[in-house]
């Protein structure tokens, strides 16, 4: 009987490798999913918005300045660079949004679902994977940062403050994606660990 439950032993052990990874399976799943929803929510949201902004009439700094220049005090952008500015920052919403939702329709697909497993084993897949975190890890703190830019035209002093924070919560994006600091997600300690059983 001792030699029965030794020869259990290996299966057991693979029965419960199996059962760890399929369960970091489903959180890396559940937790991607949810992920790729709120970057394409805030991401769609601040496309919209900019969009609008850039179609209608922007009220010219120049117009509110109060100096030689005509802009105000500490402002730096006329109006074709806070348009061209603004631009920019729709663009990289866009392109955001459009990542996130084409990797949303990719990754619900159950095909896939059932062979993460073995496309995380690829460390081309990871590579993949890893690239599409970082630009929607990126992406909007960028977006960000230009549009707190343009404001910095019309409200010198609440922009450029909303640039700094902006500024470092891309830098922050930066080095938690990175995994240079581990102070939280990184995508190589994610794709790592989702890897291994």
């Amino acid at each position: 009987m001792a030699k029965n439950l030794s020869g259990d032993e290996p299966e057991l052990a693979t029965n419960n490798s199996d059962v760890g990874l399929k369960a970091k399976e489903q959180a890396f799943i559940t937790w991607m999913g949810s992920y790729l929803d709120t970057i394409s929510v805030v991401a769609g949201l601040g496309s919209s918005i900019t969009f609008s902004v850039i179609v209608s009439e922007i009220v010219d700094p120049e117009a509110l300045g109060g100096n030689l220049t005509g802009l105000k005090p500490g402002a730096v952008f006329n109006l074709d660079q806070v348009r061209l500015i603004i631009t920019l920052g729709w663009c990289v919403f866009t392109v955001s949004v459009g990542i996130a939702i084409f990797a949303k329709v990719l990754f619900i697909d159950p095909v896939a679902q059932r062979n993460i497993e073995q496309n995380m084993k690829s460390s081309f897949f990871r590579c993949q994977l890893g690239v599409v975190l970082f630009l929607l890890n990126m992406l909007p703190p960028v977006a960000f940062t230009l549009i707190s830019l343009a404001v910095t035209a019309y409200v010198p002093t609440v922009g450029w403050i909303a640039t700094g924070f902006s500024g470092i919560a891309a830098l922050l994006a930066l080095v938690m994606s990175i995994g240079v600091v581990d102070i939280g997600p990184s995508i190589p300690r994610l794709l790592n660990d989702i890897a291994t059983p």
